[in-house]
């Protein structure tokens, strides 16, 4: 009987490093009927590290806005925009530093009909405390329907 490891030597036979599981007190959703010109934002997501005791692995977030049919997202083909926000005191606010801004873009179509996404990020260990997902519609854009959602959520 022989034994073969050459499969297991390469790169592509090891699982994917995915977390896919959500904890409902992790998740901050908001509906995007403010989000033209204005940002709109989620409630904070407390990570719970303070100094001199940061989390000590990388922390997993997405950050997603949903698929709306016709005439639920903004007008004039104008997209929404998603950035996640740092603070380290849950009241001053700032776009993460890690991440080009924006972090996701929802496109609209000339009928107003929204194609969702969604980006699946790290935050280094220390990096914050607060966290949050604003979203913004370019301006011109109108007001998008309450059926528009953004969202924000740790992955574990």
């Amino acid at each position: 009987m022989s034994v073969t490891f050459s499969n297991l030597l390469t790169p592509n036979a090891y699982p994917k490093n995915v977390r896919a599981v959500i904890d409902n007190n992790f998740v901050q959703v908001v509906a995007l009927n403010a989000a033209n010109a204005t940002a709109t934002n989620t409630n904070s997501i407390d990570l719970q590290q303070a100094t001199p005791y940061p989390t000590t692995e990388i922390i997993n977030v997405q950050l997603s806005v949903n698929s709306v049919a016709n005439g639920l997202g903004p007008t004039n083909s104008k997209n929404i925009n998603g950035v996640i926000q740092v603070s380290s005191d849950n009241v001053t606010f700032a776009n993460s530093t890690l991440y080009a801004t924006p972090l996701i873009v929802a496109s609209t179509d000339a009928n107003s009909k929204v194609t969702g996404t969604s980006a699946n990020i790290k935050l280094a260990p220390g990096e914050v405390r607060y966290i949050r997902g604003q979203f913004a519609g370019e301006a011109g854009g109108g007001t998008p329907n309450n059926a528009l959602l953004g969202t924000i959520e740790l992955l574990f």
